[in-house]
Parts: structure tokens; sequence; C-alpha cells
């Protein structure tokens, strides 16, 4: 059964009473923090083709697309699990490929491809991580991608108390850094940063959206939009090999009169 992805933008200034009211009907996700306001850093590193095919696809509206990126959390700890992730898109829908790699292991992993040696074995839940990993270099090797930029915000998540199924999850401080190293995934220098008047409300789910949920669209004038942190980054620091004139990010701006 697929998953299903939904965007939508609300202003910061929102974010207390659409928080209060979410808490009604939903519980904090367990990867928050417990002592503190519940949020935790998300920092992704793209990967790209020489030509930003990845980006053109998304910026063309192609219905089947993908992303390529490593993905790690909050601050360094000495021994750092990070993950291998393709999110591939249908429409609406969601698939993903994922797979647990230590990060000092990650250089030696995309210089010699030793998925066996590398990967992370009988972790829960990731019982394809080999699969999912030679799926990533596949994809890597194919078309010789590179790091493009790193993405980091943060993340309250919730997770329905009725309908597990349902996820919530508000990012903000979406900030950006371009052509970053292997080594730069939990850097805090140097970044661009994005409109702080707005948060993203993602919402994922199987079937259909709560009634709650819509009900929470209707009294916040929530916009469900089309919003892809990878290209409002590229777009924000101007680094795309674009095959159109067309600024995601200005004409996001524009629609939203910033």
């Amino acid at each position: 059964m697929p998953r299903f992805e939904y965007k939508y933008l609300a202003k910061i200034d929102d974010i207390d009473l659409i928080r209060e009211y979410t808490l009604n009907f939903s519980e904090p996700d367990i990867h928050m923090e417990k002592d503190c306001l519940p949020e935790y850093t998300v920092r992704s590193i793209y990967f790209d083709t020489s030509k930003f095919d990845l980006y053109n696809d998304k910026v063309e509206g192609l219905e089947i697309r993908k992303k390529v990126r490593i993905r790690g959390y909050n601050q360094p700890t000495g021994k750092d699990i990070i993950f291998l992730e393709i999110k591939r898109k249908w429409g609406d829908a969601i698939y993903k490929n994922r797979a647990p790699i230590l990060y000092e292991n990650l250089e030696n992993l995309l210089s010699l491809g030793d998925v066996d040696g590398l990967i992370i074995k009988n972790i829960k839940g990731f019982e394809n991580s080999h699969s999912d990993a030679r799926k990533f270099l596949f994809h890597i090797y194919r078309k010789n991608m590179q790091p493009t930029v790193l993405v980091i915000y943060e993340r309250e998540a919730y997770h329905s108390k009725i309908n597990g199924g349902f996820r919530i999850t508000f990012d903000k401080n979406l900030r950006c850094l371009p052509y970053p190293k292997l080594n730069e995934l939990f850097v805090e220098r140097n970044l661009t940063y994005y409109n702080a008047d707005y948060f993203l409300i993602e919402t994922k789910f199987f079937g259909q959206l709560p009634n709650w949920f819509k009900f929470l669209i209707n009294k916040f004038s929530l916009m469900r939009i089309s919003f892809s942190k990878y290209v409002i980054c590229l777009d924000l620091i101007g680094i795309a090999n674009k095959r159109s004139n067309f600024s995601y990010a200005s004409g996001l701006s524009k629609y939203l009169g910033f």
C-alpha cells in the first residue's frame, strides 16, 4: 500500500497554537527530546549529477522522480549512525530505500563499495539494508553523482494516538551549504537561511487524512503546496544548472507575498 505525503506552509506565529491543537490527537515521536522543546535537527547531504538532473526533474514537475541523500541527526557523538537514502515519489505517493552505516565508514563505502563489510546489520526495521545500500550506490556510480548541497532544519515529529500510520512534522529554521564535503554533515557555519516567517507542516499517511487534521487545515487556513527543501536551497544559493529559467524559491516567495 503506498504512503502519501502532503505539505503545508504555516505562519511561524501560529506554531504554538497549531502544536497545542495537534497534541489533542497526537503524541511526540520517540526520537524527540524528553526534557526540552520536542525537536531534533535533521541533516542531509543531497547528491545530483553534474547537470542537476534530479533538481530539474522536480522543477519540471515530472510525476516520477527521486532524491539521493545521506541523512544524520542532531550533533555528532563520535559513533554516529547515518542513513543512505533514496526517496522516490510517484505523484503524492512516496517510497524509500534506507540503509544504516557508521558515519566514519561513509567515505570508505563510497570509494570501495563494500556493502557487506560496512553496512550495519541486524537493526530492526532495516531488514533490506544491504539491498537498499546497493541501490544507493548504483545511482551514485551510474551517473557519477556528487554532493550538491547540505540541507539542515529543526523538526518536531508527532504520530496519531488513534491511527499510528498518520505522522505529522513541523520543519523550521531551514538552512543550507553548497557543495559540502562528506565530512561536513554536522557543520553549522557559512550557512544560507530560508525565510523564517513560515514553517513547513508535512503529513505522511496511508489512505485518507484524519478528520481532526482536515479541521486544522481550515482553522489555520493552511496552504497545501509543493515544497522541496532540496530545490528551495539550490535556488537560494544559486548553483543549479537549470534547464529552464524558473526559480522555485522566487516563485514561492511571490506566491506568499514576501
